[in-house]
């Protein structure tokens, strides 16, 4: 079947965890992963840098392109919705996270355009000379009905793990005949009006 039939049923097991009390997620990008990219230009292959795919300007920038009034106040989250989309456990290649309090601020950001066709945005890179400190994590097998949601932006500066460095990596010890790993990734908005302070850009 197309690759295209899991984006309804992903985007629903990710919007539940935010849809009630008045909160509301917007997706706006799907991108799906694999080796086998072939003629399709949606399907990209896997990103081994170390990365957060947003920088403050950029998210706020994607917020007020994307806010309706009733979401104009009170917090907002850009925000990753990653999943496998094969029958087979993810074995390689598989996508780690960063715990951002095992990182040293302002030392270990580093801004970085990335360009593309028809857009340019601001990202961070991670510094490695504070590496030993850094936290990683991943989750091996991961199946088709796991979802991993993390932050890429949050606008409330009171809280910490407001940005998440992440990278798909190589695993040494997976078998040589691994299957190669298909995921899917959504990037969206989630707005949380009633949230205090209020942390939105005007």
């Amino acid at each position: 079947s197309s690759i295209h039939s899991f984006i309804p049923s992903f985007l629903h097991s990710s919007m539940h965890a935010f849809i009630h009390s008045g909160h509301s997620i917007l997706f706006f990008s799907i991108l799906f992963y694999s080796t086998h990219t072939g003629g399709h230009s949606s399907v990209q292959g896997y990103a081994n840098s170390i990365h957060a795919d947003s920088h403050p300007r950029s998210a706020e920038h994607l917020y007020l392109q994307h806010v309706t009034p009733q979401y104009s106040k009170g917090r907002f989250l850009y925000i990753n919705a990653w999943r496998n989309i094969s029958d087979d456990p993810i074995q390689n290649n598989h996508l780690a996270v960063c715990d951002e309090s095992s990182l040293v601020a302002p030392d270990d950001y580093i801004t970085s355009d990335l360009k593309g066709p028809g857009y340019e945005i601001q990202q961070y890179q991670l510094d490695s000379k504070n590496s030993a400190r850094h936290r990683w994590y991943y989750y091996p097998e991961m199946t088709k009905n796991e979802v991993l949601l993390f932050k890429q932006w949050d606008s409330d500066i009171t809280l910490p793990g407001r940005v998440c460095f992440h990278t798909a990596f190589n695993d040494p010890n997976a078998p040589p005949d691994t299957p190669p790993r298909q995921s899917i990734e959504a990037r969206g908005i989630a707005f949380f009006p009633h949230h205090t302070p209020n942390t939105c850009p005007e």
